[in-house]
């Protein structure tokens, strides 16, 4: 099935079986279209993914949270940090509600390109979405201050200030920041 082909990382399977579906009196979903989507991200086939979910237009279906998370992190893997804040917006401005994960997605996104405002701002609105954020969203926020200690430590703090305990990779990402 197509989960099964997600969960092991076979996206050409996945992609098959959704081109295949309409074959056998079988009409992609908006479900088989994320599956299929997830299993080009989670193989680092980025492109393909955002292909497919761009599928979803012309199929007429309507994106949900799960859509708009899997092109958060396509966008992710393809160090596409605007690309992924713009799809977050998207997905609020559609209605639906972010999940930590979607945030997490994105804070990651804005990591590996730097762009510490960019993830200040997001683990900041991740309040005002009545998300906590995990010590996943802290981390990838101090390594995305890796160039202003100053902040990093302030997000350490601020860690701590949420009775949360920093781990291991906490503590090197602010050692990380000060070296700079």
């Amino acid at each position: 099935s197509l989960s099964a082909l997600s969960r092991a990382l076979h996206w050409q399977g996945a992609l098959a079986l959704l081109q295949d579906m309409p074959r056998s009196r079988r009409q992609p979903d908006v479900l088989s279209v994320n599956i299929a989507a997830t299993a080009c991200e989670r193989s680092a086939v980025w492109p393909k993914a955002l292909a497919v979910l761009r599928t979803l237009t012309t199929r007429r279906l309507r994106a949900d949270a799960a859509s708009f998370g899997a092109a958060i992190a396509a966008n992710s893997c393809g160090h596409r940090w605007e690309a992924a804040l713009d799809m977050l917006s998207s997905l609020q401005q559609s209605g639906l509600r972010p999940s930590e994960i979607a945030y997490n997605a994105t804070l990651s996104a804005c990591e590996r390109a730097g762009q510490w405002s960019a993830a200040l701002a997001l683990l900041e609105s991740m309040g005002s979405n009545t998300l906590v954020p995990s010590i996943v969203a802290f981390n990838a926020c101090i390594s995305a201050c890796s160039e202003r200690w100053a902040l990093a430590l302030q997000v350490l703090e601020r860690l701590r200030q949420q009775r949360m305990q920093p781990d291991v990779v906490s503590c090197c990402a602010a050692i990380s920041s000060c070296e700079k």
